[in-house]
């Protein structure tokens, strides 16, 4: 029993580590340390070589957008010229007047329309309708203010005894020429801002419309217009000359001939301002119709000074 225990504890003792084993590492020799390079002070960036990097980055952006901008243009602007190729411009025939070297040398009964205006047919109408005619009238049912008179509205009236159609020939001095010039605008914006409106008539509210007449005028300051409703036509023309304001109206149930209210505007002005309107221009000795006192036709020569 003895000798049993003895060799097994004689073999737990072989198998036990010794006190030697148990303090010792097994520690790899340390290794000599290679010399290392000293730090070197970190380098700051040129500011001026980082703001010229950025500046052509950003210069490189605005020439790129430029150029998409101009190129876009360009097309836009191809694209919206490319129609008025084919408009057909013509130079108008109008003649700006002097207004002021006219202003104070026009009689303003020289400006009304007279017999030998208009050609055989053509009677003295109804003189209480030369109140009825376009000039101080509303204007597409606006009121425009007429300028400051320096003279009485003179009017003629004419009938045409083959058709019924009537004229109404107005003319008015003004205190300034440039008033009848703004007047005669004045007009002429309202028109441009109307095609339709109604008037009353014998109680009944009866629609116009309104049209442009669409033909080249004789003076610059000038403006017309088509009235029609169901009672018949009244195509009719303003203009300034000097300081006095004209209208010309021609009333019928279908509209005049054509070219009728051009020659009437014609023969006016060769009349009232034979220097801007007289092939030859003023002659020494010009035969002027005039209208005497009681409306009737009147010849008087008119003999330039040294003629």
């Amino acid at each position: 029993m003895t000798s049993s225990r003895s060799g097994r504890t004689s073999s737990a003792a072989s198998k036990a580590p010794q006190a030697d084993e148990l303090t010792t590492t097994d520690t790899p020799p340390a290794q000599p340390e290679e010399p290392q390079e000293p730090l070197r002070p970190r380098k700051r960036p040129n500011v001026f070589v980082r703001f010229t990097k950025r500046l052509g980055a950003q210069g490189a952006r605005v020439i790129l957008l430029a150029a998409i901008i101009g190129v876009s243009g360009m097309a836009i602007g191809y694209a919206l010229g490319y129609p008025l190729r084919y408009v057909d411009y013509e130079a108008s025939a109008a003649v700006s007047l002097d207004q002021s070297s006219l202003a104070g040398t026009i009689d303003v009964v020289n400006a009304l329309v007279s017999p030998d205006d208009l050609g055989p047919g053509w009677k003295p109408g109804d003189e209480t309708l030369g109140s009825f005619g376009v000039l101080g009238a509303d204007v597409c049912g606006e009121v425009i203010e007429t300028p400051t008179p320096l003279s009485a509205k003179e009017a003629a009236v004419w009938v045409d005894e083959t058709n019924g159609a009537r004229i109404i020939s107005q003319a008015l001095r003004v205190d300034r020429w440039k008033a009848a010039e703004e007047y005669v605008d004045d007009v002429a914006d309202t028109l441009g801002e109307c095609e339709t409106f109604f008037r009353e008539v014998n109680g009944d509210q009866v629609k116009v419309n309104s049209s442009d007449l669409d033909r080249d005028p004789p003076i610059t300051d000038h403006v017309d217009r088509r009235y029609q409703s169901p009672d018949g036509v009244q195509d009719w023309s303003m203009m300034a000359v000097g300081d006095v304001i004209i209208a010309i109206q021609y009333l019928a149930a279908t509209p005049p001939p054509e070219g009728f209210l051009d020659d009437l505007e014609r023969s006016v002005l060769l009349r009232i301002a034979p220097a801007e309107f007289s092939p030859e221009g003023v002659d020494p000795a010009v035969q002027i119709p005039q209208l005497d006192d009681t409306g009737n036709p009147a010849l008087t020569t008119t003999t330039a000074p040294g003629g």
